[in-house]
């Protein structure tokens, strides 16, 4: 169970914020205080930039959600706390129109501690120490897994706990003592509470929440009762794993997180989480860090990253290769990628979400499954479409695997092929619809001019509807002389 810690530690990545319970009071919540100690990360971030925007900052509601977890409810509910405050300010401007925030540091100051004079010091750590408190560093991953951030709140400090209380007690190394991660820990309902923030209605929700998903085991022990409780690593490692599979398109396992480890490639599986926020049109700078944590979370545009995660882990110990089955297109050799040609001119590529470049690699992933790689290519785009997605390539690997397993199902490919084949159907009568104009009957040949003179008949069709009409109008005439 020790290495289960491990496993989530390392499953949570780095995609955390810090957040200051010592905010709780003057702002107003739990959640208010959250979306305060985020801003106020992002007020350091301009700060050490050297900006000149007077610590301004845009930021949409995706965004703050992907940051934070707030939903859209919790983000609205905490502006409006937070405007009540001179400390806190917002505003929207701009073409298209953003809503900008900014954090007013010495009226904050000035709310913490009405004693505080003097200006606010980024670089005064002592000081700040003393107005925010130490902040609790809270995963971002554990909102997703419990579906309540109040819940990843008191997980997070509950995993904090249980890393200090390993330290502290030396029990993996002590063979007589019983193993950690079987021991039970002291809870205490009020420490709890003070450390993070939380109200007493907040605190049981959120711990209800914990039992339900068996993330946590509590009981009462002792006269006068005592509440002890006990983490389910194991149980928090499989939900993070599930989540980053669904999430991601690709199976984890201990072997390919090391071998990605070492190979440096940043993707989520290997605990570089990206924030899905475009910094560079935002923030001039690469890597929003957040330092007040200690931890750093790279940020970049997802559709700019070249794809490097075409490797597998080979786990054979034996020096002769296994022979390789009929069929099998053998290793992927990516510098022939371009060669591999046919079904490719045939496909119907998403616009959006894989760069031309990626196409060779995509049509080479298809290669072995030519016969559904429209059926594939379509599944892909239509997950796309849903902002689930984030390595393309990956996850339409993960479909080629499956479709030589068949164990292919096609969950929205269908409904993209129809979309698309109604398209194609409009764009076919409206064009059909659209007569070509005639600027002179000398452009058509005898055949079609003769058409026209037929369709140009007031009466009927036919020969004997032209001499009807040429009679009636000779009698019309005879009777007016």
């Amino acid at each position: 169970m020790r290495a289960s810690l491990g496993v989530v530690l390392s499953l949570l990545g780095r995609g955390t914020l810090a957040y200051h319970p010592r905010l709780v009071g003057i702002s107003g919540g739990v959640t208010p205080a959250l979306m305060l100690s985020q801003a106020l990360y992002w007020t350091r971030i301009l700060a050490q930039q050297g900006d000149d925007r007077d610590g301004w900052f845009w930021k949409t509601r995706e965004e703050w959600r992907a940051e934070t977890a707030l939903s859209r409810h919790e983000q609205e509910s905490a502006r409006k706390r937070l405007a009540r405050h001179a400390f806190w300010q917002q505003r929207r401007r701009g073409m298209p129109a953003r809503m900008w925030f900014r954090v007013d540091l010495d009226a904050l100051a000035y709310a913490i501690d009405a004693a505080y004079c003097g200006r606010w010091d980024w670089q005064d750590q002592t000081r700040l120490l003393n107005l925010l408190g130490r902040p609790l560093v809270v995963y971002r991953s554990l909102a997703d897994a419990c579906g309540s951030v109040t819940a990843a709140i008191l997980l997070s400090r509950l995993l904090h706990e249980l890393r200090a209380s390993e330290r502290r007690s030396h029990l993996a190394a002590a063979c007589s003592a019983p193993m950690w991660s079987q021991a039970w820990h002291a809870l205490s309902p009020r420490e709890m509470m003070a450390a993070t923030g939380l109200t007493k209605a907040e605190f049981y929700h959120a711990r209800s929440t914990l039992r339900q998903a068996a993330y946590v085991h509590d009981r009462l022990e002792g006269v006068p009762p005592r509440a002890l409780w006990r983490l389910d690593a194991d149980r928090i490692a499989a939900s993070l794993r599930t989540l980053i599979e669904v999430t991601e398109g690709t199976e984890i396992t201990p072997q390919t997180r090391v071998v990605d480890q070492l190979a440096g490639i940043r993707t989520k599986e290997c605990g570089y989480q990206p924030t899905k926020i475009p910094e560079s049109g935002q923030l001039e700078f690469s890597i929003p860090a957040n330092l007040m944590a200690g931890f750093r979370t790279p940020s970049w545009p997802e559709s700019g990253i070249s794809y490097m995660g075409l490797t597998t882990v080979n786990q054979s110990t034996s020096t002769t290769p296994p022979p390789t089955p009929s069929g099998d297109p053998g290793p992927f050799d990516a510098a022939n990628a371009e060669g591999v040609v046919g079904f490719d001119d045939a496909l119907i590529w998403p616009k959006t979400g894989i760069l031309p470049g990626e196409r060779s690699l995509a049509t080479a992933l298809l290669s072995p499954v030519a016969d559904q790689a429209q059926t594939l290519v379509d599944e892909l785009a239509g997950q796309m479409a849903k902002g689930i997605i984030r390595e393309p390539l990956a996850y339409l690997r993960k479909l080629v695997e499956q479709a030589r397993q068949g164990q292919f199902i096609p969950l929205v490919a269908t409904r993209v092929a129809a979309q698309r084949d109604r398209l194609a159907a409009l764009e076919s009568r409206r064009q059909s619809a659209a007569q070509p104009r005639i600027e002179s009957l000398s452009e058509l040949s005898a055949a079609q001019r003769e058409a026209r003179r037929l369709s140009l008949r007031p009466y009927g069709q036919g020969p004997a509807a032209g001499r009807r009409f040429v009679s009636t109008t000779s009698q019309h005439d005879e009777m007016n002389s």
